[in-house]
């Protein structure tokens, strides 16, 4: 081996003679032929370096490239998407799946896309954070990125790793993103979330449990619905709430549908912890698991307890009174309906009585309507107590009480009439009445011989009934086939009354309205009579009860209506009707109700009777206690016409007052038996007072009917009523005997001197 200083020289000598080439001066190149052997020696040997070093750098190069390839390669085929940012998001690589999530290219470091863009500004900010925290070798994570999508698309929810690449390989710090879509994951999430929400809150109670109906797991309302806790239910059977109450054949149903069709629905009554019981409606439902075997069961139940008990409640309600708690007339006509039936069959007889206490209007207008309740109530313990446990009771209406009596002839039927009339005349104690002593009227009628219907034997007990009344009352009257004259009569009215229109039989007569404090007329109240062809003129009194009960009230009440309105309007035409009078006429809540009831209002209300408050229409109040919101609706488009509303025979309905506040009131008017005796009875007066300090503080005008006395007028004035009705002043007055009275100009100088 050549000493090293010698090759030194060698090649010290060698770069002198080159450089004296270089230089044009090949003379001067002095190396004897040993040195220029080991120089091209040392030459060669460097050549031969220099090959191998350069094989070494191609290999180096093509390695490189090749791992180039496999990591883009791998880059691209990764099974998430992948991004190389900078740390401002700007996006310089992408591979396949990030291009299809958002749709950018290799082309976008150009356009300048950054991944920020594709997030809402909350979530870019976080990514940005982690950007400009992470350092060289470091990773770290960003979760639940929302990432909008390429155009169309939804945003997804993105789980990121962000990993620093290492330095040196770019002009700026680069982080390979890749992106795991958990936007699957947390719709789960969110859906077991949301179930668990549903499951926590629902108002039924839910309860889950294994194949072997072990509890696992229920919601605070079966808690609430059983009194147990969940740490109380958990691993034991369902039978811990089993009542008892069902037979065993009721579970052998309801796991033999279970089984077979996979889901059971039904009702059935459990235990409470606190021994209490409770009905459920329950629907049972078979869990499956991914194999499709049966895992377990899922029972949501609702308590019907209240339900159940509302239900019987409005039974009752609607089967018996809800005053005397006697059976009203659906429950009674079904028992005698199954009477009836039995009766066929077996032949046994039986009877069925209509009993009328007599004078109860008296005892409920003179002592008020809660004495009238406590004498119906006495009344109805009286005749239950007076029959046999087999026999039924009823109220059909007001004073209007029915019986029943099985397997009984007529002879023993009068008896136990008799005996009812002498059970309640004994004395009974009232409020502000003692000692009073009920009489009544009893109707009978007996089957077979009195009727083969339920109605049949109804109505003629109730024929009877009335047959008793004219008889003397406190009577007992069997029926007989001549009482049923009267109810001949009653058609024959009702049959004049269906046509008394259509002949122009009717009339309409008009009673002056005066003030109280001087008796000078300031308006008036249309009244109907009818001018019967055989009978006469007939008062109200006379055919509206039959109008009512044959349904003819309607009719009656349209044609007072157009005919009182067309006479206004004749009135006003002829300059006649003093601007400040007030006309009036009654109607029934049902005809306000009425489809044209409105318009034919409109049809016929004159233009100068319009927003003038000339008009009132009067409605009884015992028709409204309780107004439907339609009636509501066409008292406010009544009085947007300028037509105002006047309660008539006020102070004699059942309800409280607080009816008065809903309505379009403008008038009441004072029932005349309060009017009558307030001169000597104090608690007529007593009425009369309330009812007009009442309406001075809520703004009504009073007016107050039956006035026939001059003594009467002045207390009503004294009293703060400022206007009367009745006698003292006139009877009811056809057109033109009212128009000669007090329309005309002689007549209104008359009635001012």
């Amino acid at each position: 081996m050549q000493d090293p200083q010698y090759i030194t020289r060698l090649r010290a000598q060698a770069e002198k003679a080159f450089a004296e080439l270089k230089s044009g001066k090949p003379e001067a190149v002095t190396l004897n032929n040993e040195d220029a052997a080991h120089l091209l020696h040392e030459l060669d040997v460097y050549r031969t370096e220099l090959e191998l070093q350069n094989q070494e750098l191609l290999s180096s190069q093509s390695q490189a490239l090749l791992a180039n390839e496999r990591y883009h390669a791998l880059f691209h085929q990764l099974p998430i998407p992948a991004l190389v940012v900078n740390r401002r998001g700007l996006i310089s690589n992408d591979n396949t799946l990030a291009h299809h999530l958002l749709g950018t290219t290799l082309q976008s470091k150009a356009n300048e896309f950054r991944l920020t863009q594709a997030m809402p500004q909350p979530d870019r900010l976080r990514l940005l954070e982690a950007l400009a925290r992470v350092q060289p070798g470091e990773t770290t994570v960003c979760r639940h990125l929302s990432v909008r999508c390429a155009e169309g698309g939804e945003p997804k929810v993105m789980h990121c790793t962000c990993m620093a690449l290492p330095e040196g390989q770019y002009a700026e710090p680069q982080f390979l993103l890749l992106l795991l879509d958990q936007t699957a994951e947390r719709k789960a999430h969110e859906h077991q979330r949301l179930t668990e929400a549903v499951f926590q809150s629902a108002s039924e109670g839910i309860l889950v449990t294994d194949k072997d109906v072990r509890m696992l797991h229920a919601n605070p309302a079966y808690e609430r619905m059983t009194g147990y806790r969940l740490d109380e239910l958990r691993g034991q059977k369902v039978s811990l709430m089993k009542s008892g109450r069902q037979p065993f054949a009721f579970y052998e149903d309801l796991w033999r549908t279970l089984l077979t069709t996979g889901r059971w629905q039904g009702e059935f009554t459990n235990r409470h912890r606190n021994t209490n019981y409770y009905t459920v409606w329950c629907t049972i439902t078979q869990l499956r698991d991914e194999r499709g075997e049966v895992s377990g069961y899922m029972s949501v139940q609702t308590d019907t307890s209240e339900l159940q008990r509302a239900h019987a409640s409005i039974q009752r309600l609607t089967s018996f009174d809800a005053l005397t708690g006697l059976p009203n007339r659906m429950l009674y006509s079904d028992r005698l309906g199954q009477q009836l039936e039995q009766a066929k069959r077996s032949g046994t007889p039986f009877s069925v009585f209509f009993l009328d206490l007599d004078h109860f209007k008296e005892v409920n207008d003179s002592l008020g309507h809660q004495t009238g309740d406590e004498l119906l109530k006495l009344v109805a313990t009286r005749l239950q107590n007076a029959v046999r446990a087999q026999d039924t009771v009823g109220r059909i209406g007001g004073d209007e009480f029915v019986v029943l009596l099985p397997d009984t002839h007529p002879v023993g039927a009068q008896a136990v009439a008799e005996n009812l009339l002498n059970e309640l005349a004994a004395p009974m104690d009232l409020p502000h009445l003692q000692d009073y002593r009920v009489q009544a009227s009893v109707g009978i009628a007996h089957w077979p011989t009195h009727g083969d219907s339920a109605e049949a034997l109804l109505r003629n007990a109730d024929t009877a009934m009335y047959a008793a009344k004219m008889g003397g009352r406190r009577n007992v009257m069997m029926y007989r086939p001549d009482m049923s004259e009267k109810a001949s009569e009653e058609f024959a009215l009702q049959k004049a009354l269906s046509v008394a229109v259509e002949r122009g039989e009717l009339r309409a007569v008009y009673q002056p309205i005066f003030r109280t404090i001087d008796g000078q007329v300031c308006g008036a109240e249309a009244l109907i009579r009818w001018q019967h062809p055989e009978q006469g003129l007939l008062m109200p009194a006379h055919f509206l009860p039959t109008a009512s009960r044959a349904g003819l009230m309607h009719a009656l009440d349209q044609w007072m209506m157009v005919t009182t309105l067309d006479q206004l309007g004749a009135w006003q035409a002829q300059g006649l009707w003093p601007t400040d009078w007030k006309l009036s006429f009654n109607q029934l809540a049902q005809d306000i109700t009425h489809p044209e009831w409105l318009n034919l209002l409109k049809a016929h209300l004159p233009l100068a009777a319009r927003h003038q408050d000339c008009v009132h229409v009067e409605l009884n109040e015992s028709t409204l206690m309780q107004p439907s919101a339609e009636t509501l609706e066409r008292l406010r488009r009544m009085q947007q016409l300028g037509v105002s509303l006047s309660i008539d025979d006020f102070g004699t309905g059942y309800s409280s007052l607080a009816y008065l506040k809903n309505l379009p009131v403008s008038t009441l008017k004072i029932d005349q038996s309060f009017v009558r005796d307030m001169l000597h009875d104090a608690k007529d007066r007593a009425v009369v007072e309330a009812v007009v300090a009442m309406a001075q503080k809520m703004g009504f005008a009073l007016v107050a009917e039956g006035v026939e006395t001059l003594e009467q007028r002045q207390l009503l004035s004294q009293l703060g009523c400022a206007s009367g009705q009745g006698f003292l002043v006139a009877r009811g007055l056809d057109a033109e005997s009212f128009t000669a009275a007090y329309l005309t100009t002689t007549s209104r100088a008359e009635s001012t001197a």
